[in-house]
């Protein structure tokens, strides 16, 4: 049995007892590794894989699922690797990353660069893809977002917009961020260009963000892809 909540089910003496007797393991996907944890070193910035960050303008806007189409495409040309940094990538099978909401805070910002550094040195591929958490200017999830964005030192960065959406998902008191607003604080931030915008959503035209732009999470991805490319060359 694997379990995504933040009670750990495999500490529960019933539940275990209960789970030995069918022969079953229970697996808490957000119990943090027990080992010494990584701080964070710099060290990611003596990379010479270029990184590149999917971020969002909220949660649950497909963050995961353009990040996996824009490897896809990439992988035309390139040989990308993929990193997760939540619990349904980990479901999913990516070979590399962290469960980033499991980790204490000092800690996860190293996690995350160590992942990174194993899959450079393991894979040598081209780039690597990191999968986005949260948003920004998300009241409750902003923090790993700019976790993320410490972590790995991107070299651009793709961003998911949901325009039809007016208050945060699970936050429906605040009204959403304004997402060029949001792309100019990630770019002050992290020093990196968005480089494409994918719209959550089967969307004609909402807006311009003078660059290529994909409609829906599972749109075409060659002119992103192709701004990809020529920003990590």
């Amino acid at each position: 049995m694997h379990s995504g909540l933040h009670i750990f089910f495999s500490e529960d003496e019933e539940l275990r007892d209960a789970a030995a007797r069918n022969g079953a393991e229970i697996v808490d996907i957000r119990k943090p590794p027990q080992r010494q944890l990584r701080m964070f070193s710099g060290a990611v910035k003596k990379l010479r894989v270029p990184r590149v960050v999917i971020l969002g303008q909220d949660a649950a806007v497909g963050k995961r699922t353009a990040c996996l189409r824009l490897g896809l495409e990439l992988a035309k040309h390139l040989r990308p690797c993929m990193i997760g940094t939540g619990q349904t990538a980990w479901l999913q099978g990516f070979p590399y990353g962290v469960r980033l909401d499991s980790l204490p805070m000092d800690f996860s910002a190293g996690e995350l660069e160590g992942q990174l550094l194993i899959a450079a040195e393991r894979e040598n591929p081209d780039l690597l893809l990191i999968e986005g958490q949260g948003a920004l200017l998300n009241p409750g999830y902003g923090s790993e977002t700019l976790t993320i964005l410490h972590a790995c030192q991107p070299s651009a960065i793709v961003y998911v917009a949901a325009p039809t959406r007016k208050r945060y998902v699970d936050f429906p008191t605040f009204r959403l961020s304004d997402p060029h607003d949001e792309i100019r604080l990630i770019e002050r931030i992290s020093e990196a260009p968005v480089v494409g915008v994918v719209l959550h959503g089967n969307l004609k035209s909402v807006g311009k963000f003078g660059v290529p732009t994909s409609v829906g999470v599972s749109g075409e991805m060659r002119q992103i892809a192709a701004a990809v490319e020529n920003v990590i060359r």
